[in-house]
């Protein structure tokens, strides 16, 4: 998954005594919604924002909202896949939770949290100082650490708001907004598959720089997988190691998640048995292979990345923001926290048109010099009912 950061980070500021909210002035009017903007055939699953705008309390269909499991996902031949399988949570599933049930948080970071869901976090939308709200930040549950863990927490981000919809639909989702942008001209395709290669199919004769270990990630289609365990098992008979082997074969028969079109297949590996590729990685150090992780099962997911994440947030017209907290030097000193937004896209230039305030995320940093984690955990944001006074941080 990786640190949320590459795609651009905002790092929070306590609130200034100079600013006009610390002095108790009051947060301006807001206007009405922005009409439109969503995807017709994914117009329920885009959180139905006209009804639930900044600063009013939401207001949403009492029908159940309509999924994005019920119209099928589109494979890479065209064709729809099956609905997604299991029941979406609802509201009534994601009750607020302390922060004090976070594990492994010290008590400097669950101080520091409580704050924030207390006092809250003072948002703006990009270039419009009129419209912003003071957010508390609630803690809504851990979810599986399974792969799906991005998709899995937003999901719950949205049944907190009343939108039905599973991970499985949100990943869906992610693709398919990542595919319309990528081939109607919304994405440079020359950079964002350099990122891709970046991200995926590094260049093992460069780019080390700290890193100690590379992976390459490959997609090895399930069609074809008995045919290249017996070429691997032919090699493993004239004597060469199973290791060895195994790159071999993988490395020319697999598929390299280099390019818009192989994220996008790749990003479908949800670790489930409808899944067309199964996810093989090869473990390089600076000399050689090092490992190759066969997942022979079929059960390893694409971890969300920041391309998915801001597909998401062009979709739904949010900033998707991930919260990341991580401990002080001591276990009851304030921890250092870091708010780092995914923007949806736009043209360059010109500031991203947002319709609602933020979904965040949380992350865990796991150590006091800012390492990262890579599992991601749902939060709701709740327009504080005083929107007067001081915040506990300016986003």
């Amino acid at each position: 998954m990786g640190n949320p950061g590459r795609g651009g980070t905002a790092t929070a500021s306590p609130m200034e005594a100079a600013s006009p909210l610390a002095m108790g002035a009051k947060v301006g009017p807001l206007p009405a919604p922005h009409p439109g903007g969503y995807s017709p055939q994914l117009r329920n699953l885009s959180c139905s924002m006209e009804s639930a705008w900044i600063g009013s309390p939401p207001s949403w269909p009492q029908a159940p909202v309509q999924s994005a499991s019920s119209m099928g996902a589109p494979t890479q031949n065209g064709e729809e896949s099956p609905p997604s399988q299991g029941p979406p949570e609802t509201e009534a599933d994601c009750p607020l939770l302390d922060w004090s049930s976070v594990p492994a948080l010290t008590g400097g970071q669950i101080k520091q949290m409580q704050d924030v869901a207390t006092r809250g976090v003072l948002w703006a939308a990009p270039g419009d100082g009129k419209r912003h709200a003071i957010l508390e930040l609630h803690y809504l549950g851990d979810v599986e650490a399974d792969g799906n863990c991005l998709f899995t927490a937003i999901a719950r981000c949205l049944a907190a708001e009343g939108q039905r919809c599973s991970s499985a639909d949100v990943r869906a989702l992610a693709v398919r907004r990542f595919l319309a942008d990528y081939q109607g001209g919304a994405l440079d395709c020359a950079q964002t598959d350099l990122l891709i290669r970046n991200l995926y199919s590094p260049n093992l004769e460069a780019g080390w720089g700290v890193h100690v270990l590379q992976e390459v990630k490959l997609l090895a289609k399930r069609s074809e997988r008995a045919a290249m365990d017996a070429a691997i098992q032919e090699l493993v008979a004239t004597g060469m190691a199973r290791e060895a082997a195994a790159g071999a074969i993988l490395a020319e028969r697999c598929q390299r998640v280099e390019d818009g079109p192989a994220w996008a297949a790749y990003m479908r590996c949800a670790g489930g048995a409808t899944d067309e590729h199964d996810i093989v990685t090869l473990v390089f150090t600076h000399e050689s292979l090092l490992s190759v992780e066969e997942n022979t099962s079929g059960r390893a997911a694409a971890f969300g990345d920041d391309i998915a994440l801001e597909s998401l947030a062009s979709e739904w017209r949010r900033e998707i923001t991930v919260v990341q907290s991580h401990p002080g030097a001591s276990p009851e000193e304030e921890g250092h926290l870091f708010f780092l937004p995914h923007m949806p896209r736009h043209s360059a230039g010109k500031k991203p048109s947002v319709a609602h305030w933020p979904i965040f995320l949380f992350m865990k940093g796991t150590d006091w010099c800012a390492g990262g984690s890579d599992h991601y955990e749902p939060v709701r944001a709740k327009s504080r009912r005083d929107q007067t006074g001081k915040p506990a941080f300016v986003l």
